[in-house]
């Protein structure tokens, strides 16, 4: 098994045109970067809806200067929200 992972790993580095090394490394940089996603869930907060609706807030919030060119709400969105605002919160898809 180990000569056959061995030799694989040996085609696949060569394959993306890199050392074996080089594949290792990258190997083992990938699967820490998993490993410290799946531990950041599991510390983060969970979302609630208040939270949503404190980042829809700060969203939501009018600045002080005007939007610049081509940087408007679209249409689409707006007539989404007024219709998604229609339903109430009952009605309202889960976020």
């Amino acid at each position: 098994m180990i000569t056959s992972l061995s030799k694989e790993a040996k085609e696949l580095a060569a394959k993306e045109g890199v050392s074996l090394n080089q594949f290792i490394n990258l190997a083992i940089a990938e699967k820490v970067e998993y490993l410290e996603n799946e531990a950041w869930i599991a510390r983060r907060r969970p979302v609630t809806q208040e939270r949503i609706d404190s980042a829809l807030a700060l969203l939501n919030r009018a600045g002080t200067l005007p939007p610049e060119p081509r940087d408007e709400v679209p249409e689409s969105y707006k007539a989404w929200e007024r219709e998604r605002r229609g339903r109430g919160k009952a009605g309202a898809e889960k976020v």
